[in-house]
């Protein structure tokens, strides 16, 4: 499996598994889920193993909550940022994720 694209949650236990194999993927593009699920699985993906492209769209809150809490998602993001995204060639974002990229320390 060389891409993934995963859309909506129902995908996340697939993509949890083919990246759990030790799947090296050149392509990952996640669209229509929760930012917590999304840094969750961003997060269990070994450095080395992290893919050259990554595309985020329609990010949103989880299902069932009005709005994430910002302690949490921040340092959620925080450490994927800083210490997951590294590797990254080329990544592609849009929404909330895209304004936190953007506003994030270097």
């Amino acid at each position: 499996v060389k891409a993934l694209i995963v859309k909506h949650r129902i995908g996340l236990g697939v993509a949890k598994t083919i990246l759990s194999k030790g799947a090296h993927l050149e392509s990952l593009e996640l669209m229509e889920m929760g930012m917590m699920d999304v840094l969750a699985l961003l997060g269990g993906i070994p450095l080395l193993q992290m893919p050259q492209k990554l595309k985020l769209d329609s990010l949103r809150a989880q299902d069932g909550q009005i709005q994430e809490g910002p302690t949490q998602l921040d340092s959620a993001y925080e450490l994927i940022v800083n210490k997951k995204l590294h590797g990254v060639k080329e990544l592609t974002a849009k929404g909330d994720f895209a304004l936190r990229l953007w506003g994030a320390p270097t």
